[in-house]
């Protein structure tokens, strides 16, 4: 219901992508009302529900038969310029400063919604990437059985180019090996490494994908957690899990709920029950 709900609101907002969001149903001739930021992970979220719920057998045939040609649609929207730079075939030796980004085979963002500095991000993001490859992974299986071959090779070959892409440019080697970075920032070229960490690192974690090897997020929530895990102020023998790191200084203590969520989790996976018993009394 939630999907298909929505899945009729995009289409009638006449955009090619899911609204950020969007009023009721409107009654009495009134006209509904969208925001129409164009934030791609937020499109990713219902795309990659839908494939998820398909390739897992939940959805009925009419629904999975009449929405496939629409999410089919606006994946390969984000599939292309300008949001997956992936062109290969650009002559970089020959002009290697000139079309960088469209080798860069990663996933940009116009409108990232971040708690970091309260404000929105034009940025390339792991979260997406995260989306982007959950998204891929599970519409490819559920392009391969309902026999849509072409469909699965294709999302299979852009998940390939993915991880390269993250793997070359969403990754920076730290005290701990190599981890993945929280943002890489445009500036016209390949971009800049953003250093800082927060709850956006455990974005594997949320989209239920990852790019690289397990090792390679491990490596990235143990540095997480030596900057951020502290203890709550007027509890110090309570820590949870701050929302990210501040460039000079000290975390500000903030917390955010699906940070905390997406930690408890990972602490599931790994068997620290102790941080999960600290973030469940804080709660």
């Amino acid at each position: 219901k939630v999907l298909g709900y929505t899945l009729n609101a995009s289409k009638e907002a006449g955009v090619n992508r899911i609204p950020h969001m969007l009023s009721p149903t409107p009654k009495n001739g009134e006209k509904r009302f969208f925001s129409l930021y164009d934030e791609v992970d937020g499109t990713l979220h219902v795309l990659g529900a839908y494939a998820r719920l398909g390739a897992e057998g939940h959805l009925t045939k009419e629904f999975e038969d009449e929405w496939y040609p629409y999410i089919r649609y606006l994946l390969n929207i984000v599939c292309d310029m300008p949001y997956f730079y992936y062109n290969s075939q650009q002559p970089v030796h020959l002009y290697p400063n000139a079309y960088p980004p469209e080798t860069m085979q990663i996933v940009y963002n116009c409108a990232f919604e971040h708690s970091r500095e309260g404000r929105r991000w034009c940025c390339f993001d792991l979260l997406t990437q995260c989306f982007f490859g959950g998204t891929l992974e599970a519409m490819a299986k559920l392009a391969k059985k309902r026999g849509e071959t072409e469909d699965a090779e294709f999302y299979s070959k852009t998940i390939e180019l993915l991880r390269e892409g993250v793997d070359k440019y969403m990754t920076r080697e730290s005290e701990n090996g190599k981890v993945y970075l929280e943002m890489r920032l445009p500036d016209g070229a390949y971009g800049k490494p953003f250093t800082e960490m927060g709850w956006v690192n455990l974005s594997p974690t949320a989209a239920r994908w990852q790019p690289l090897p397990q090792s390679v997020y491990d490596n990235t929530v143990k540095t997480l957690v030596e900057r951020l895990w502290r203890p709550v102020i007027n509890h110090e023998d309570l820590y949870i899990l701050y929302t990210d790191t501040t460039p000079g200084s000290e975390p500000k203590p903030d917390t955010i709920g699906k940070g905390l969520g997406w930690y408890i989790l990972y602490c599931l996976d790994s068997g620290n029950f102790e941080h999960i018993l600290s973030v469940l009394k804080f709660i």
